[in-house]
């Protein structure tokens, strides 16, 4: 193959939607986790393919891949913002996650959508937050089988790839194409009324990062502050929220925090959408 063959290839790939880098000016705290993002990437796709996982103690998946990635996105994120604590899904204990609630803190993990990861489907992400007390300041979702990253640093939008993510769809704004994504068990929780399409990918934080751009009309969403910290911002600055299911009521994310990050039922979407949304979602 020629070089410039090879460089056309390349400009192609990068091209496409979701790949490449938001567009300086970005803060240290964004370059840190676009970088341990992208080494944890690189492990999880190494680990790919492997049988190597186990059961913890809540039923979900747990691979060797999840511990090394935690692993390697710690060394990155302690080298580069030495004096900001790590929260990992693999080693959180519940007085560092309520001790989160009070100052700035890197959320982790490692692999969002274990269960899709363990038998190679592409849906899986490595999900970064950061909390500034207890607040989604800023955060990365890398899904590196597809090599897409979603951004978004302390201030200004979302970005999907280098582009400016849509936001949230409206009733005003829902296209043909736009679905209501659901975890893969709400058929079992839930009575599910929604007249269109119900999609699961696998992976919490991806399925709060569609309705952020747009593809989604919103997410049934059975979450840890580990699977959503990085995304919320994107959700709140694309015009989106995430709800209590059963109360409508916002989450607020120190309260949740102080609790130890029990699992919530969470719906991503848009405040003009949530009324609609909650009728469709009927508690069995």
């Amino acid at each position: 193959m020629s070089e410039k063959t090879r460089g056309s290839r390349a400009r192609r790939r990068s091209a496409l939607p979701g790949v490449g880098l938001p567009p300086a000016p970005r803060s240290r705290e964004l370059v840190a986790a676009l970088g341990a993002a992208r080494k944890g990437g690189e492990v999880a796709l190494r680990h790919m393919g492997s049988p190597d996982f186990e059961l913890k103690s809540d039923h979900s998946l747990v691979t060797a891949a999840d511990r090394e990635v935690e692993a390697v996105v710690r060394e990155v994120l302690s080298g580069a913002t030495p004096g900001i604590p790590i929260l990992g899904e693999e080693s959180a204990t519940e007085e560092a996650t309520k001790q989160a609630a009070e100052r700035d803190t890197w959320v982790v993990d490692p692999i969002d959508g274990t269960a899709s990861y363990a038998v190679s489907l592409p849906t899986f992400a490595v999900s970064i937050g950061l909390l500034h007390k207890g607040e989604p300041a800023l955060g990365v979702l890398y899904l590196p089988r597809t090599n897409e990253v979603y951004a978004i640093d302390k201030s200004g939008p979302a970005r999907w790839g280098a582009r400016e993510v849509r936001g949230v769809a409206t009733p005003e704004s829902v296209l043909e194409s736009s679905f209501l994504c659901a975890t893969s068990h709400a058929h079992r929780n839930y009575e599910l009324k929604f007249p269109g399409k119900i999609r699961c990918l696998g992976s919490t934080a991806l399925h709060a990062a569609l309705v952020a751009r747009g593809a989604a009309i919103g997410a049934i969403l059975q979450a840890h502050v580990w699977d959503v910290a990085a995304v919320a911002p994107m959700l709140r600055r694309s015009g989106g929220e995430l709800d209590e299911i059963e109360s409508g009521e916002p989450l607020s994310f120190p309260d949740w925090l102080r609790t130890g990050s029990t699992a919530r039922e969470l719906l991503a979407c848009s405040p003009e959408s949530l009324a609609a949304l909650r009728r469709f979602v009927v508690f069995r």
